[in-house]
């Protein structure tokens, strides 16, 4: 029997016996992103052959899979938030978010104008888009958003009046830009 078929059967050895723990731990630890699972148990498995195929000896192989799945699972999270934008769709959201702002008495073409819009969310902080999702997207009463967020209903109407103000003035300042 050649190394390489060794290498082989020896990962194939631990993951037979380890692969039922590290799922669950992947299961509940990825819950809110199913389909990336196996992508991180596949990811995992690929770790271990190549460890064994590099020559590493394993001693504690359940401690070193556990170690390599949760930092592969932590890296999977980084690159999930990184690809996650609080993105709010301007088109379902347009009518009410921009009521405030006169666009019509400026010349500007639809591209223009979508392109001023965008400007204006992505100059908004995360907590301020989180809140016009809330709003406007889900629909959801300032009570609930307050026992959401943890705060008191007051503070999330003060929040969306402040808001709607900043929307505004970034508006005005925006078309300033393309006039």
């Amino acid at each position: 029997m050649n190394t390489e078929t060794n290498d082989m059967a020896l990962s194939e050895s631990f993951w037979r016996e380890y692969e039922p723990t590290l799922r669950r731990i992947c299961n509940y630890k990825l819950s809110s992103y199913p389909s990336e699972i196996d992508d991180v148990i596949g990811d995992t498995y690929l770790a271990l052959c190549n460890a064994i195929s590099k020559g590493i000896e394993i001693k504690n192989p359940k401690a070193w899979l556990c170690g390599t799945l949760n930092n592969i699972i932590k890296l999977k999270y980084t690159e999930l938030d990184r690809k996650k934008k609080t993105y709010i769709r301007l088109e379902s959201v347009e009518h009410e978010l921009f009521y405030d702002v006169d666009f019509d008495s400026h010349e500007l073409n639809d591209e223009v104008l979508n392109s001023i819009k965008d400007k204006i969310v992505d100059d908004l902080l995360d907590s301020e888009k989180t809140l016009l999702i809330f709003i406007y997207e889900k629909k959801l009463k300032f009570k609930e958003i307050a026992k959401i967020l943890n705060t008191t209903e007051n503070a999330i109407k003060q929040k969306h009046y402040r808001l709607k103000r900043k929307i505004k003035q970034l508006a005005k300042e925006k078309i300033k830009e393309y006039e």
